[in-house]
């Protein structure tokens, strides 16, 4: 299959996943898993265990994050058809462009086969040829885009998929801009393959370097842009603004694109319907009843060094026809002081607790243990436990403990301490089970009184935005 993103089906051709089936599939993976891994990035995206991984599928397309561990353990639990309707049917469009090049190292070849050129996006398959075989590795290393000046437009992809039937892989890059001219350059030091025995996966490491030129000019004379009156300004408590500035129609998406002063949003709540008021796509952080149809939506931050641009991503809508994009909340991160005293003679007795607004925090467990690599050293262990969270926020992997000193130890963030997160029920909170590891405390611990800090919080914000537009036609 030379142009494998032209050729591939797209989730939706192929028909929906059976949700019953999958679920239980992933509940006997964890549990035969042992809850060892946790969930790290949002591209990427531009991304808990059960709970998370149960967000991420969008009605029949898998979206994986650019996690490794999750990303190769969704790859043995989907269907082999992963792409976007949208990236199919650009590609088929001609603006897919055969790239068939390679590099080589530690008798392992790393194959770029083709790329989609679009203007919001490039999607880039690849293979890796070892061992007598073809292998859709995960790729670690330097990957990035930049433009004729050799400015750095994003330095991470948003998002890694991987189709098990034809071992291709592919990778997923938002650009915040659209110059004609981009070079794909890719510097990979270690790639990651499955591994026997107790651990998940082991690298194969070398150096793998390859700079492709890209032309977006065909895609980006057919984008067209939709610029919103600036009406829909959302002011911050703490003085920050966030903002729709337009909507950008290209061959392969229909994107949503925010400014803001801040780099604190974690995500929008909305709603979009057609003409007649009919709901055509849902999305809410915190409901398990997501309508979202055909789509694969998530707010994502650009990765460009001191841009604050956010983006809603879609397959493409229809042209011609009129919608409205309906904006209900943002949920934004937040710096606070929740300080949470470790009483270990109270403890002995029973569970701490403390409450943060409508949360209420146990510590559970708090033990000292000497470092079995460094003797002058403890390690303390802690289990946290919260219900009512309002938020799947990964920032709760970012506890500190403080001694009586004002000394600060961060917490290991090891994927053997998973976050723990599971949604309670219809009302849409999380209950939250944690095991914490902070690590190289001094030897004189034991004599030392200990708070354990958390530094930021998700808070939610009513909007009121209603935006009617109309899909340009070509």
């Amino acid at each position: 299959m030379n142009n494998p993103i032209r050729q591939s089906k797209s989730c939706h051709e192929e028909g929906t996943i059976d949700m019953v089936a999958f679920k239980q599939r992933l509940v006997e993976r964890v549990r035969a898993e042992g809850g060892r891994r946790g969930v790290g990035h949002w591209s990427t995206r531009r991304k808990m265990i059960l709970t998370t991984l149960t967000a991420v599928v969008l009605s029949g397309c898998i979206m994986v994050s650019s996690f490794p561990s999750i990303a190769s353990w969704f790859s043995t639990l989907t269907d082999p058809t992963l792409l976007d309707s949208g990236v199919t049917s650009a590609a088929k469009e001609g603006y897919s462009v055969n790239v068939d090049a390679s590099v080589s190292d530690n008798n392992i070849t790393l194959h770029i086969v083709d790329v989609l050129a679009d203007s919001t996006q490039l999607v880039v398959s690849y293979y890796v040829e070892r061992d007598g075989g073809r292998f859709a590795d995960y790729l670690h290393g330097d990957l990035s885009v930049m433009d004729a000046t050799s400015r750095t437009l994003t330095n991470r992809f948003s998002k890694w998929q991987r189709d098990v039937q034809s071992e291709y892989g592919y990778l997923t890059f938002d650009l915040p801009e659209s110059p004609q001219k981009l070079t794909l350059q890719l510097h990979i030091n270690k790639i990651q393959i499955p591994a026997t025995g107790n651990k998940s996966y082991q690298y194969l490491y070398g150096k793998w370097d390859i700079r492709i030129p890209i032309d977006i000019s065909d895609s980006k004379s057919a984008t067209k842009h939709v610029a919103i009156p600036q009406n829909t300004d959302f002011t911050i408590p703490q003085g920050d603004s966030f903002a729709l500035q337009q909507i950008t129609f290209s061959p392969s998406m229909t994107r949503f694109e925010f400014d803001g002063t801040t780099q604190r949003i974690l995500s929008i709540d909305y709603i979009i319907k057609d003409g007649d008021g009919n709901i055509i796509l849902l999305y809410n952080a915190n409901s398990k009843h997501n309508n979202m149809l055909s789509y694969a939506p998530q707010p994502q931050q650009q990765a460009k060094i001191h841009s604050n641009k956010y983006f809603i991503s879609m397959d493409p809508l229809q042209q011609g026809r009129e919608y409205a994009f309906q904006a209900n909340g943002i949920w934004i991160v937040e710096p606070v002081h929740f300080a949470f005293p470790i009483d270990r003679g109270a403890l002995q007795q029973k569970p701490l607790e403390k409450k943060y607004e409508e949360t209420t925090f146990q510590v559970k467990r708090f033990a000292l243990e000497k470092d079995p690599d460094n003797q002058k050293a403890y390690t303390a262990k802690l289990q946290v436990h919260a219900d009512r969270i309002t938020h799947p926020y990964i920032g709760l992997r970012k506890w500190e403990l403080v001694d009586d000193e004002g000394n600060h130890y961060l917490m290991d963030a090891h994927p053997e301490t998973p976050l723990g997160l599971r949604q309670t029920g219809e009302d849409g909170f999380y209950e939250l089970n944690q095991s914490i590891v902070f690590r190289n405390l001094p030897k004189d611990s034991n004599t030392k009184q200990f708070t354990l800090v958390l530094s930021s919080f998700p808070h939610y914000y009513k909007l009121n935005w209603s935006i009617p537009f109309t899909v340009p036609t070509k």
